[in-house]
């Protein structure tokens, strides 16, 4: 019997901790720009509801601002904002550059540093520089101005060939 009284300070301890303990209510970030698949420029600026988490201790409870917000492509980090006051914000601007191709992206906002709190995921569709005309211009000028050059080169080369061909065959 003696072994069960010394228990019982210790359970009702560990009790008490469970229950008093502090806690912590993720929420969720969302995208709200660009929408789900659309199809952007390479150059994008996201635009991310950051979310307030619920935290509550003996005190009671109160709402927490992210400590800070990031942009996932493809599930790696690639840009964030950790400024308070923007984070205080209903909206926080994330501008990203991607390369051309289809990418998932999610936000992530973290809170006392746990950062498991992801947005739905959203799948967007960058376009190459060819497609919105910005380099493909550039390539047509130049490959009309090698066509030209080609083509006025062999306009003066080719009596010329005619000539040494005639010649050689002569000497033959």
């Amino acid at each position: 019997m003696p072994a069960r009284s010394s228990l019982a300070p210790l359970l009702i301890a560990a009790i008490a901790a469970g229950v008093l303990a502090p806690a912590l209510t993720l929420a969720k970030p969302t995208i709200l720009s660009p929408a789900d698949g659309e199809e952007v420029e390479s150059e994008i600026e996201f635009v991310v509801e950051p979310g307030m988490s619920e935290y509550c201790d003996t005190g009671g409870c109160g709402y927490v601002v992210p400590s800070q917000v990031a942009i996932q492509v493809d599930h790696k980090n690639v840009a964030f904002v950790a400024e308070q006051s923007e984070l205080k914000a209903e909206m926080v601007t994330i501008p990203v550059v991607l390369e051309p191709g289809s990418h998932e992206v999610s936000a992530v906002a973290e809170v006392y540093g746990v950062a498991d709190d992801f947005s739905d995921p959203i799948t967007i569709y960058v376009r190459s520089s060819e497609e919105d005309g910005c380099s493909c211009q550039a390539a047509d000028v130049g490959e009309q101005a090698l066509g030209v050059v080609l083509l006025l080169g062999g306009l003066v080369l080719a009596p010329r060939l005619r000539r040494a061909r005639r010649e050689t065959h002569a000497r033959s």
